[in-house]
């Protein structure tokens, strides 16, 4: 990845990022011109979208997914703790109402504190296959809400003292009944149910208070027979107990506070006990010392955690269609998870995740083995914005190589994720649907491979001046490439291969810096090469093959003084081949086989093979046999043979 914040050059460019290696290199890297031999050229995948089905995709074998109950691979080293924070943690308010209770109040049962949690919003269901919605198999419950009632230790109802004198005659005959001894009890009243409201250091209101009896029992002991002994019978006492006050209620906990304000949907979310943000705000609950942390730490460990709880070992629409996860022992979890089921460690360790100045900057969970459907939540780690909460400054997202992650058919809070944003990669993933509004920051679109099938327009891509690198190949669009990517002056490299993209050229003309640019294998794109290309002399290396371009190569592509490597195999190009070609003296290799030209290759091109100043090492075109051009430069006349060289 290349990141152009000043502030966290050292932390992306770097070979090791605070104990992590950094694996991906930049893109310019990744397909650089040139090379050992100048002449490879390879490509992620191969694959036809024809061999894709929607929804009954040919997914990657999952043989190790039946062996889920291995050892865990692939340990990340810990991660050196970020920065804490330089003000000091919002604790929540620890008095309690001063009035003071004149005695004591009698014991009685407590109350328990109410254990429901409010409802969840709810999700849109797909339009599209897959027809089911994703189901959560979440793997523990969440654990009960700490907020509960104070106990008060039962206090002895003071007594009259008893006769200590014995009477000087036994009694010939005794009473049989008794005094009562013992005065009733109340219970405290009920504490208040509801969570309090989401200003945390709001001291919570006094419950209403219940009295309790004043009165000592109305039934007076039995007189003793006429002729009784002298004894006189022990009263009862006549002081009533005093009325018990009624104890303040217990605040939440200021974490708990917190999240029931920053909470998406409010209290609804923490309805299901089993929705993935319930367990994620129980499992916030649990880290140690948590409510001494600061607000935005607090928000930190819950949005890290919606995401945990949401994609792992988590079914959805998509492993619902497929047999292979009916049979499983287990569902599949995550790969690595060092740092996430501990309760003593910071989230900025946790495995996967890079912070600065104790903010997320980085997500990188590929090939982790995620499922489930990825959260909105994510949205709580952006720089700035709506959702903006100083947990995080996120920078970079990568998801790529989770096959079976889903996004139900929706990645609207890609848009939220905020102006840092630079790099999103969700390559070999299952989201679907349509591209959402990019954030404005973007310095590179990594989507290969997905299930996306819409949202290649105008208002998508516009405004995205810091983007430098688009690659969205293996996907099912049936749309042009949006006309606007010609106004984005930072546009360097674009890869579109395999995406049933339609329309023609026109988005390239005027390009100001463009580089490279690969627009293969898509059957409904082509047209006319516009002559205007030929003015974008920043352009080096431009492969439009097994398209449906059709008509004459245009002479001004001549003009191409910077290109080294051009492919145009596989298309349906006539009439002469242009001489000015031989003017490209930077020219390694030219394909131009596969098509119906007429005339024989210029000399001018065949030259270059023999000037010193030329690197051409590879020709490919027409050649060969009755009736076709001629080429006696030519390294090889038909597709199958140029690539096998």
């Amino acid at each position: 990845m290349r990141y152009t914040s000043l502030a966290l050059a050292a932390i992306l460019l770097g070979d090791v990022v605070l104990g992590k290696s950094v694996v991906r290199k930049s893109p310019r890297l990744k397909r650089e011109i040139g090379g050992a031999n100048g002449l490879a050229r390879t490509t992620t995948r191969d694959d036809s979208i024809s061999e894709r089905d929607l929804m009954g995709l040919k997914f990657s074998d999952l043989s190790f997914w039946s062996i889920y109950t291995q050892n865990e691979v692939g340990s990340v080293p810990t991660l050196s703790p970020a920065p804490t924070p330089s003000l000091p943690p919002t604790k929540p308010p620890t008095k309690a109402p001063t009035e003071e209770p004149t005695v004591a109040p009698v014991a009685g049962p407590t109350t328990p504190a109410p254990t429901g949690i409010p409802s969840k919003v709810p999700t849109r269901n797909p339009t599209t296959s897959p027809s089911q919605l994703p189901t959560n198999r979440p793997s523990r419950s969440p654990t009960e809400r700490p907020s509960t009632s104070p106990s008060f230790a039962p206090v002895t109802v003071p007594t009259t003292e008893s006769p200590t004198k014995t009477p000087t005659q036994e009694p010939t005959v005794a009473p049989t009944t008794k005094a009562p001894t013992k005065s009733p009890t109340t219970s405290p009243s009920t504490l208040p149910s509801s969570f309090p409201t989401r200003n945390p250091t709001r001291a919570p209101t006094k419950a209403p208070t219940t009295d309790s009896p004043t009165k000592s029992p109305t039934r007076s002991p039995t007189k003793a027979p006429t002729k009784a002994p002298t004894k006189t019978p022990t009263k009862s006492p006549t002081k009533a107990p005093t009325k018990a006050p009624t104890p303040a209620p217990t605040a939440a906990p200021f974490a708990q506070t917190v999240l029931l304000g920053a909470a998406l949907g409010g209290a609804a979310d923490f309805s299901d006990p089993e929705s993935y943000q319930s367990r994620a705000l129980a499992r916030t609950l649990e880290q140690e010392g948590i409510n001494d942390q600061s607000e935005a730490k607090i928000i930190q460990y819950y949005a890290l955690f919606s995401i945990y709880f949401s994609t792992n070992g988590v079914a959805n629409a998509v492993t619902d269609q497929d047999s292979r996860f009916d049979n499983l022992v287990s569902f599949p979890q995550w790969t690595s998870q060092n740092g996430w089921t501990e309760n003593n460690v910071d989230p900025c360790n946790y495995y996967g995740i890079i912070c600065f100045s104790d903010q997320v900057v980085l997500i990188d969970l590929s090939s982790n083995r995620l499922t489930g459907v990825f959260p909105p939540e994510v949205k709580l780690l952006a720089s700035d914005g709506a959702f903006s909460t100083g947990a995080g400054g996120l920078i970079a997202l990568d998801l790529s190589n989770n096959e079976f992650v889903f996004n139900n058919f929706d990645t609207s809070w890609l848009s939220d994720l905020g102006t840092a944003m630079e790099s999103v990669d969700f390559t070999v993933t299952s989201f679907a649907g349509n591209f959402p509004r990019f954030p404005t920051g973007l310095f590179e679109i990594i989507i290969n491979f997905t299930l996306y099938d819409g949202g290649l327009t105008n208002a998508n891509f516009a405004g995205l001046n810091n983007l430098n690198y688009l690659e969205i190949s293996g996907n099912s669009f049936n749309q042009p490439m949006p006309t606007v990517l010609n106004q984005l002056n930072s546009l360097e490299q674009i890869f579109v291969e395999d995406s049933a993209i339609t329309g023609g050229l026109d988005f390239m003309v005027g390009m100001p810096l463009i580089f490279q640019v690969w627009i293969d294998k898509n059957p409904a794109f082509g047209g006319t090469i516009p002559s205007e290309i030929g003015d974008l002399n920043t352009l080096a290396s431009w492969s439009i093959t097994e398209n449906n371009f059709s008509g004459t190569i245009p002479t001004e592509l001549g003009k191409l003084t910077n290109m080294q490597r051009l492919w145009m195999y596989g298309n349906n190009l006539t009439g002469n081949i242009p001489s000015e070609f031989g003017t490209i003296i930077k020219l390694e290799l030219l394909r131009l086989e596969g098509n119906a030209f007429t005339g024989n290759m210029p000399d001018e091109v065949c030259n270059l093979r023999n000037d010193f100043l030329s690197s051409l090492s590879l020709l490919g075109s027409v050649c060969g046999g009755a009736g076709n051009p001629q080429c006696t430069c030519c390294d090889c006349c038909d597709v199958a043979s140029c690539d096998a060289l």
